[in-house]
């Protein structure tokens, strides 16, 4: 069995086959300690673990991961899936229209109360945003957390969002990225917070077309179901290039968090 899996290698997207002996090594490097001796920070998942992540019956993942549209591998019989590689096709898929794969993300009862808008504090909005880096903007970002006592350590989760962003960048081609940690980090975040920074001019993030971003949804949120709730809420408003032009051509903060809020309630009725 081969799966698909899309790295964006390229300024265009593409698939790669992943081979028995390829996947076995990825999972193999994944399990050694790095230098200092510490498991590093990836995740091989069973099926019903995946099917938990994911909010969908387990035999639905067993059925993906069968047919190829699921990253994943078969060892000493049973599937495995490498959570990298695993939130990289959950992004991707639901900003190019597979997801459906993942619908039942959106509707799960236990973020069900939560939009993209009321977790943006006051003051979450930052237009514009310095010029600089990647790291720059989410130094930028995470200092809204800081500013309003979510956040204990800013440095550590600085670095576990770069981290995220070293192992696949977050910017999708629609000149949106969505810079998270890959764990949900609630050892620092007292609260979960998601911060907006908008660059008229466009920042240089790793977009798979080689475009500059503009708009970033950091998501700093303390459990999966809520972060995934998010995601699907955010990459299906980044399908509308109305939507996206409306916050790069905006001059105040409350007109991007009421579009925000304008989107949401046109899409999902709340």
């Amino acid at each position: 069995m081969r799966n698909c899996y899309d790295f964006g290698l390229d300024t265009h997207p593409r698939f790669c086959i992943l081979s028995k002996p390829v996947y076995e090594s990825l999972i193999f490097c994944s399990l050694i300690p790095n230098e200092d001796g510490l498991m590093p920070h990836d995740e091989i998942m069973t099926s019903r673990e995946v099917a938990d992540y994911l909010k969908l019956n387990a035999r639905t993942v067993t059925q993906l991961a069968a047919s190829g549209r699921l990253p994943a591998m078969k060892l000493g019989g049973r599937w495995r899936f490498k959570r990298s590689f695993l939130e990289k096709w959950l992004e991707q898929g639901l900003v190019e229209g597979f997801a459906h794969e993942v619908g039942l993300i959106e509707t799960h009862e236990a973020s069900a109360d939560c939009t993209v808008a009321s977790l943006i504090p006051d003051n979450g909005i930052v237009l514009p945003l310095e010029p600089g880096d990647a790291q720059d903007v989410v130094s930028q970002l995470v200092n809204v957390g800081v500013e309003h006592q979510f956040v204990t350590n800013a440095p550590i989760l600085v670095d576990a969002i770069m981290e995220r962003e070293e192992t696949f960048s977050t910017a999708l081609p629609s000149g949106v990225a969505l810079p998270h940690p890959r764990f949900r980090m609630a050892r620092v975040l007292r609260q979960p917070f998601i911060a907006v920074g908008v660059s008229p001019a466009g920042i240089e993030y790793g977009a798979p077309d080689g475009s500059l971003t503009h708009i970033f949804f950091l998501m700093c949120l303390r459990t999966d179901a809520l972060h995934l709730r998010a995601l699907a809420r955010i990459s299906h408003m980044a399908r509308s290039d109305a939507f996206i032009e409306r916050l790069k051509t905006c001059d105040e903060s409350d007109t991007i968090r009421q579009c925000i809020i304008d989107e949401e309630q046109q899409i999902f009725g709340n």
